[in-house]
C-alpha cells in the first residue's frame, strides 16, 4: 500500500557460500524477466531490499541476483504493485459501511476470493417490507382523503334524513 514500508527478501531454500554479493535491480512499471530492461539499484551483501515510504513510482519488477565471486548463483524476481492511498481509504470506508449493515453488529467471515458479495437477506427483506407497507398506507390514505363520500364526525349535514327503526318486544 502507498505510504507503507515495503521489504523484499532475497531468500533461497539452499545454503549459500560466505562470500556472496547481492545485486538488486529494478524495471519500472513492467512485469518482466528480461535482464536488459533492469537498472541496477544496489550492490552489497544485504539480501533485504527496503523501501521506507512506498509510492506509486516504486511499482514494477525487482530482481535480486546473488553472486559468489564472478559466478551467478540465483536470480529471483518480485513484482511490486502499489495500491494508491486513495483506494486504501475507499476500502477502509467500504469495510466500515459493510460492518454497519450487519444484523445485530455481528461480524461474519467474508470470502475475499469471491468477486461478488451478496447482501444478507434479512436487512434487505426488512427494508423491502417497510417500503411496501409505506406505499400501501400512503395509497390507502390518499384514497380515503379523495373519496367524496367520506365524512368526518361532526361534519354531518343537517339535511341528511334520519331513519328510526322501532323494535317491538
Amino acid at each position: 500500500m502507498e505510504t507503507k514500508r515495503t521489504q523484499i527478501r532475497c531468500n533461497v531454500s539452499f545454503s549459500l557460500p560466505d562470500d556472496v554479493e547481492v545485486v538488486w535491480r529494478y524495471a519500472e512499471e513492467v512485469w518482466t524477466q528480461q535482464v536488459d530492461q533492469f537498472e541496477e539499484v544496489t550492490v552489497g551483501t544485504d539480501r533485504l531490499y527496503s523501501i521506507a515510504f512506498t509510492g506509486t513510482q516504486h511499482k514494477g519488477t525487482y530482481q535480486c541476483e546473488i553472486f559468489s565471486g564472478d559466478r551467478s548463483i540465483v536470480r529471483l524476481y518480485y513484482h511490486l504493485t502499489v495500491i494508491p492511498h486513495l483506494m486504501v481509504g475507499q476500502e477502509e470506508l467500504q469495510e466500515i459501511f459493510d460492518l454497519s449493515m450487519l444484523p445485530g453488529g455481528r461480524i461474519t467471515p467474508v470470502d475475499k476470493s469471491s468477486s461478488k458479495v451478496l447482501p444478507h437477506p434479512t436487512p434487505f427483506t426488512a427494508c423491502l417490507t417497510a417500503l411496501l407497507l409505506l406505499l400501501f398506507l400512503s395509497l390507502g390514505a390518499l384514497y380515503w382523503w379523495s373519496n367524496p363520500e367520506h365524512m368526518h364526525l361532526g361534519d354531518q349535514d343537517s339535511t341528511c334524513p334520519v331513519r328510526r327503526i322501532y323494535v317491538q318486544q
